[in-house]
């Protein structure tokens, strides 16, 4: 698997118009360590579907804009009142894709595979369970319990 570091760069610019404005507002530039945050959210949730990780700080390339997209959607929102400039439709959506992703990696559903360090796609794979398989003398077939 590839595994990369991510950083608060990869997620806003620090001389973004955006970071400027959110930093102004909180007081703090606390991007550095919502990414981190996030980056353990993710590594937890692989950890606890008993799937293996890569090094230590590093998420699968294939979670790296779900982790950033979460990232970037709590530095805009804690601790900051609704703003429609910046806190988009478009964002927040792509935080929910994450949180998705999240909670079918923690139920098993979202497997990290190997992935090719150059490819530019998801490299993930979601499992369905539809029942249990039943044997029968003729064939195998999956029930719909």
């Amino acid at each position: 698997m590839s595994w990369v570091q991510i950083s608060d760069a990869d997620a806003l610019p620090a001389g973004s118009n955006e970071r400027i404005s959110i930093v102004a507002i909180k007081g703090v530039d606390d991007l550095a360590d919502i990414v981190l945050e996030s980056v353990e959210t993710f590594r937890d949730a692989i950890r606890s579907s008993g799937q293996q990780l890569g090094p230590d700080g590093t998420i699968a390339l294939g979670l790296k804009q779900y982790v950033l997209d979460r990232a970037v959607w709590i530095f805009l929102s804690r601790g900051v009142a609704k703003n429609e400039g910046i806190q988009t439709k478009a964002r927040s959506d792509a935080a929910d894709r994450a949180e998705k992703i999240l909670d079918k990696i923690i139920d098993g559903t979202f497997k990290v595979i190997s992935d090719d360090p150059n490819a530019t796609i998801s490299h993930g794979v979601e499992t369905v369970r539809r029942g249990r398989r039943l044997r029968t003398n003729s064939f195998d077939k999956i029930s719909e319990t």
